[in-house]
This record gives structure tokens, C-alpha cells and sequence, in this order.
């Protein structure tokens, strides 16, 4: 991981919205992906399992952005 990644994942820890930003990039990758995909019936039928993969994941993090902190593990 880069520094500038790392410092961009930091940012959003302290600011607690790190599990929603990442919600907010899955359902900007879903949106791109039908649109990219168009209407061809095999390519729908392929793109629906993605898109329901990504509202899953999209789904856990916001439960966990409502329900939990992340806390730095502290080294030993």
C-alpha cells in the first residue's frame, strides 16, 4: 500500500465514514457496470449476480459504518 493510500484510509478511519465511503466506490463500480454492459441479455444475465455481489458487500458495510469504530491495534 502506497503512503498516499495509506493516508487516504487514515483519513477516513479518523472520520469515522470509512466503511460508507467504501459502500459510496461499490455502488459507483455497480452503476458503471451496467452501464458498460448494456442491455445484451447474456452480459445482463452476468452482470446481475455482479450487482447483487456488490449490494451484498455495500450492504455489510453500511451495517458496519452504523455499528461499529475501528480501533488500531496496538502492537505488542
Amino acid at each position: 500500500m502506497t503512503k498516499n493510500r495509506k493516508k487516504s484510509v487514515r483519513f477516513h478511519v479518523d472520520g469515522k465514514d470509512y466503511f460508507s465511503s467504501l459502500a459510496t466506490t461499490l455502488g459507483l463500480i455497480e452503476e458503471m457496470s451496467v452501464k458498460e454492459c448494456g442491455n445484451a441479455y447474456e452480459s445482463l444475465k452476468e452482470i446481475k449476480h455482479i450487482t447483487s455481489a456488490l449490494k451484498r458487500l455495500k450492504d455489510d458495510l453500511m451495517y458496519l459504518q452504523n455499528n461499529y469504530d475501528i480501533i488500531e491495534k496496538v502492537e505488542a
